[in-house]
């Protein structure tokens, strides 16, 4: 009864102050679990920004992971071959660095620790329970497999066939705009030195980079039937 209210109260932590209070991945992990949710955004990647011959590209270069142990059984970091593939990581969100192969002295992508709990996880191995190279590699070929045969689905579905944890895209929806600073735009380099185009209205006299047309001087020099 104690662990139950103990549960319950670190829970209520996470929903109270989400932002500041977040779980570890194992914790993270085990409540998606329990409560059948999805995994907490802290942990997971924007699979979405790949499509799904990509993934399957990603995949196949994922087979090449070394992890590299610490003391007793814990992961020190993860190691990838230093190539072209590299972007997938950059586009994903994989935090990974340059180190020098020990072996070969050669350039390697080294993943951290929590990183490479993070792959895993989303891959849909269990860190809580058992994970190991062999495991991960046997997951990817059965994820290549579905893959190949549903290219029209997107990266997440993908993933979350068989998944034991509910994976979610970290990116979402993207909105995007263009912003700037019109009283800082260069005059257009295409136009007559003696007539500028101006921006928005089409100024004879008033030779500058002003947009506002309640600006222009008793607004001179302006014919509506030129307005750009």
């Amino acid at each position: 009864m104690n662990n139950i209210k103990t549960k319950d109260k670190v829970i209520k932590g996470f929903l109270k102050d989400p932002f500041n209070n977040i779980p570890d991945i194992i914790s993270a992990v085990n409540i998606s679990k329990e409560y059948n949710i999805a995994l907490h955004p802290n942990y997971l990647l924007y699979w979405n920004e790949l499509k799904a011959v990509e993934l399957i590209s990603f995949l196949e270069f994922l087979k090449n992971i070394k992890i590299k142990f610490g003391k007793g059984s814990s992961v020190e970091y993860s190691i990838l071959p230093f190539d072209d593939n590299k972007k997938f990581l950059e586009i994903l969100g994989v935090e990974h660095s340059a180190k020098k192969s020990e072996k070969t002295g050669k350039n390697v992508i080294a993943i951290d620790e929590l990183n490479t709990q993070i792959l895993f996880v989303n891959m849909g191995i269990d860190i809580s329970v058992d994970y190991s190279v062999d495991i991960l590699k046997k997951r990817i070929d059965n994820i290549i497999k579905f893959a190949s045969g549903n290219l029209d689905l997107n990266c997440v579905d993908i993933l979350n066939k068989e998944n034991f944890v509910v994976i979610r895209d970290k990116g979402g929806t993207y909105i995007g705009c263009r912003m700037g600073r019109p009283e800082k735009s260069k005059m257009r380099a295409n136009c007559q030195k003696e007539v500028k185009v101006h921006g928005v209205f089409y100024s004879k006299e008033k030779k500058d980079n002003i947009k506002g047309l309640s600006k222009k001087p008793n607004n001179r020099g302006i014919e509506e039937d030129k307005i750009k």
